[in-house]
């Protein structure tokens, strides 16, 4: 086997994310994990999408390193069941063979690459980090989102109102009068809106509401 030699632009993460590695070839599932270690990013290796599945657990953090042509479930089919799952992990897929209807169904499932062997060790460790930071991004994004909904669900359907006006930049005199309320109304389901969604004026709101509806990428 080839050494495998790493530029110096490689950083080590900051928490424990976990290359999950598919491949029926040890001497493939053995490279790609020194590689990996160059950086400090652990690994899990399966020789078979069924082994992946059985083990795995999407609540992990990293990415999958996945070949297209594995024995029994394919790479492919692997991950359909994933998004099925609703796993978020990104997957790099790799193949033995260019064949561009595979990878272009690939990314239309979700890949974040498609890379044909030999590829580059390089390549794959600079793929691999950005699939992680991407998890990492992904993963902070959903935990906001559930807080935020953990929030929304304390107000009451006024107070949820009187949030969407605010966020849309309406003032409390044009609130009471699209709602039909007195200011004072309005003002103090303001404050109490304020308070449940931990923001400290209109304005922060606002760019916290926009944030919460835009979707996930």
């Amino acid at each position: 086997m080839s050494t495998i030699t790493v530029s110096s632009r490689c950083n080590s993460p900051t928490d424990q994310s976990i290359v999950f590695i598919v491949d029926d070839d040890p001497d493939v599932r053995h490279a790609i994990a020194v590689l990996m270690s160059t950086i400090n990013l652990p690994t899990k290796s399966f020789a078979s999408a069924q082994d992946f599945l059985d083990a795995v657990d999407e609540r992990q953090s990293g990415c999958v390193v996945l070949d297209v042509r594995i024995p029994g479930m394919t790479g492919l089919q692997l991950q359909q069941r994933l998004v099925e799952r609703g796993s978020t992990l990104p997957i790099i897929f790799i193949s033995g063979e260019s064949e561009l209807a595979t990878a272009v169904s690939a990314m239309r499932a979700g890949a974040i690459d498609f890379i044909a062997k030999p590829f580059s060790m390089q390549q794959l460790l600079d793929r691999a980090q950005e699939a992680v930071q991407l998890d990492r991004r992904r993963r902070s994004m959903q935990r906001q989102r559930q807080e935020m909904q953990d929030r929304v669900a304390t107000l009451t359907a006024r107070q949820r109102e009187v949030m969407q006006l605010l966020a849309q930049g309406e003032s409390t005199k044009s609130i009471a009068r699209r709602l039909g309320i007195s200011q004072k109304t309005v003002d103090n389901h303001r404050a109490k809106v304020l308070e449940k969604m931990s923001a400290e004026n209109a304005a922060q709101l606002a760019a916290e509401f926009s944030h919460f509806q835009t979707p996930e990428r």
